[in-house]
């Protein structure tokens, strides 16, 4: 078996997903499932999906992983301009702050939205922070001016 058909079929598995339920999300068959479990690799243009159907990185996807997240995200600003440095930083706090609402629809809807579209999030978001015992803040219209603060319950 391939690494990337041992991965596709762990985390398949770790999602609940059947052959058929990963199939229909990326648009192949579930014989093409089945053949890169068993060793195959599939095109070079399904990774992506793939990748985003199980919801890791194309580098887990290759058996690929960093040390850890905190490493890699500290690599990573440490060789940024300092501007893009914080306004990544900002977006990584933003997105930790709508996974913690365990709500995956606001995935979509406040850092797809946010950061992929370029649209200004709501005013909602920030009600739905706070009701989560958790405040998120920005108080400029520069990135590296934002905190955040648990709440102490």
């Amino acid at each position: 078996m391939s690494i990337v058909g041992q991965q596709i079929r762990k985390f398949r598995i770790e999602k609940g997903y059947t052959q058929e339920q990963l199939g229909n999300m990326i648009g192949v068959t579930t014989q093409a499932i089945s053949k890169w479990e068993r060793g195959s690799t599939p095109d070079a243009q399904i990774i992506p999906r793939i990748a985003q159907s199980l919801d890791i990185s194309i580098d887990t996807l290759y058996g690929r992983s960093a040390e850890s997240l905190s490493v890699e995200i500290a690599q990573s600003l440490s060789h940024m301009p300092q501007y893009e440095a914080y306004r990544y930083a900002f977006e990584i706090c933003w997105a930790i702050q709508v996974g913690l609402l365990g709500d995956a629809s606001a995935i979509d809807l406040f850092v797809k939205r946010s950061f992929v579209e370029g649209k200004k999030p709501s005013n909602h978001f920030a009600k739905l922070i706070q009701d989560g015992g958790i405040t998120l803040s920005r108080i400029a219209p520069y990135p590296q001016h934002f905190f955040m603060m648990v709440d102490p319950k």
